[in-house]
């Protein structure tokens, strides 16, 4: 996992040394729902939101239809499980620190521009850092403090990652997008799986973003 967040950060330096220095700073808001896939209890979906900041890299010096759009956000995600009365989890609420790098295509190449339209199409990776995290049960509405790791005593693995999917559509120095964040990683504790367990993270999302250098 550090190899693979090294190459990200490695390739949006090297990109960005290569790209145009007056790069647009953009900052997000969102919200939608997340939940989690498992083979353990089935879960519904627990609303989710998040504030972040995103640049666009022209892959091409000439290009600038095809766009790395890196993006920092701090995303609030929840779900509900569905167990036993006394004994299981109920609610689980984690917070996150995501970095996301689709590469996307941009219909016009005259991105953020006054009365300037386009339609974005982006996939990429994604990692995400657990910051937080706390779940309650059925018979104690108290929440408790998730711990996470990998050993036997943790609640979740800290990192997760997985593939980002966009869609936007910009309007002047304006974005609306929809994102879905799919995650890969079986973000249960590794001394913890003793029969294939397993948990994967999923978050859908819509986003506004806008331009504001």
């Amino acid at each position: 996992m550090k190899k693979m967040i090294g190459f990200f950060l490695i390739s949006l330096a090297s990109v960005a040394t290569n790209a145009q220095t007056n790069l647009p700073v953009c900052i997000k808001a969102s919200f939608g729902y997340s939940k989690v896939k498992n083979n353990v209890n089935p879960t519904s979906s627990g609303f989710t939101y998040g504030v972040g900041v995103e640049t666009f890299l022209s892959l091409s010096p000439k290009e600038k239809q095809f766009l790395l759009n890196p993006s920092l956000d701090y995303n609030s995600t929840g779900y509900e499980v569905s167990a036993s009365f006394a004994t299981n989890t109920d609610q689980v609420k984690v917070n996150y620190v995501v970095l996301a790098m689709p590469v996307v295509f941009n219909a016009n190449p005259h991105l953020f521009e006054k009365e300037s339209n386009s339609l974005l199409i982006g996939i990429g990776p994604f990692v995400g850092f657990a910051t937080s995290g706390k779940f309650n049960t059925k018979a104690n509405s108290d929440y408790t403090k998730m711990s996470f790791g990998n050993d036997i005593t943790a609640n979740r693995k800290a990192v997760d990652a997985g593939i980002t999917f966009k869609l936007g559509v910009t309007m002047g120095k304006t974005c609306f997008n929809i994102q879905k964040n799919t995650g890969l990683m079986n973000v249960m504790p590794k001394e913890r799986i003793s029969n294939g367990e397993y948990i994967r993270t999923k978050i859908f999302m819509f986003q506004v973003t806008y331009k504001i250098n």
